[in-house]
């Protein structure tokens, strides 16, 4: 049974995806329809995970009162007494919910540290009957390659994702287990001076995960030597870590294409892996997508107290699905 069930309009998907890369790094389950897989009965199994959250999130927006799909969730969970509604754009709300408190969050874009963010985590928090965790805000850093691939709204809530991911898994220093190295991402674009902008998302991923006390991130010249590598468990072996993040960039004029792989250091094998699909521009979901699935992977990884060995699944198209509006 999920934690809470996140509910919203295809124009707010980015909001939607930090908003859901927060809720886990503070220990919550989150279920949003990214999770549907291919060949799953989209309406099916989006009304299990509605009826069977504990907590539906609302994110209310001028485009998110006029989606069936927004108002009809938003519905059940009132019905059933899980509704949490979040105003996120200033609107004016179908009737049948203007009388509901609304938390305020208009004009977030995802930066972890906001006081807003952390008074809607302490309800969350409240409501479910857990602790609360609200994410580390990010340090200010110098300039990089994040002003050219996303907005230091993407780079908070990566952080959160992964600080509050590592607090819950626990540090893992003695056996080892608390150490990552990202490697260069794979330009797959056909254009060599696109290179900078797979490096970037490797670098962001990088920084992120820096920011997580306890978690050995091997740095980017270390990690850079190995950019050409193919056998991961040596890579592993040599930057003296248990875990490798790698994947590749192809970029169009229209769309980007990210696939990200989490590899088990010891063996060489895959943990995880995914491909996401994201118009040019809008590289913010994808960021924080990739964040919460790999620390979602780390979460499973210790709950289990073994390595997992997930099966690889197809390949999730980020644009929201055609019935969603």
């Amino acid at each position: 049974m999920p934690d809470i069930f996140l509910s919203y309009s295809r124009q707010d998907v980015a909001v939607a995806g930090a908003m859901a890369a927060v809720l886990s790094a503070a220990g919550h389950d989150v279920w949003w329809d990214r999770e549907i897989r291919a060949g799953d009965v989209y309406d099916q199994v989006l009304e299990n995970a509605l009826r069977a959250s504990r907590l539906v999130i609302v994110l209310w927006s001028k485009t998110a009162v006029v989606s069936d799909w927004v108002r009809s969730e938003a519905t059940v969970a009132m019905q059933s007494g899980t509704l949490m509604p979040v105003m996120i754009e200033d609107c004016q709300r179908p009737v049948a919910f203007e009388l509901r408190q609304s938390a305020d969050l208009i004009g977030w874009k995802g930066n972890a540290s906001d006081p807003r963010l952390v008074a809607v985590l302490a309800e969350v928090a409240r409501q479910l009957g857990a602790p609360g965790a609200a994410p580390r805000p990010v340090p200010a850093t110098g300039p990089s390659r994040r002003a050219l691939i996303g907005s230091a709204a993407g780079v908070a809530a990566l952080a959160a994702g992964g600080v509050g991911a590592w607090r819950l898994m626990g540090n893992s220093d003695d056996d080892g287990t608390a150490s990552i190295a990202v490697l260069p991402f794979a330009n797959l674009s056909g254009d060599p001076a696109q290179a900078y902008f797979s490096d970037g998302i490797a670098e962001e991923l990088r920084n992120a995960l820096a920011q997580i006390s306890g978690l050995k991130v091997i740095g980017r010249v270390s990690s850079e030597q190995f950019r050409d590598a193919t056998d991961l468990a040596a890579v592993a072996e040599k930057l003296g870590v248990v875990h490798i993040l790698t994947g590749s960039v192809r970029r169009s004029p229209a769309t980007i294409r990210i696939g990200a792989e989490l590899v088990d250091g010891k063996t060489g094998a895959q943990s995880w892996a995914q491909s996401y699909d994201q118009p040019a521009g809008d590289v913010l979901a994808v960021q924080s997508r990739i964040a919460s699935s790999v620390v979602a992977a780390l979460k499973r990884w210790q709950r289990h107290g073994r390595r997992l060995r997930l099966r690889q699944g197809p390949a999730l198209p980020m644009q929201p699905l055609p019935t969603r509006s």
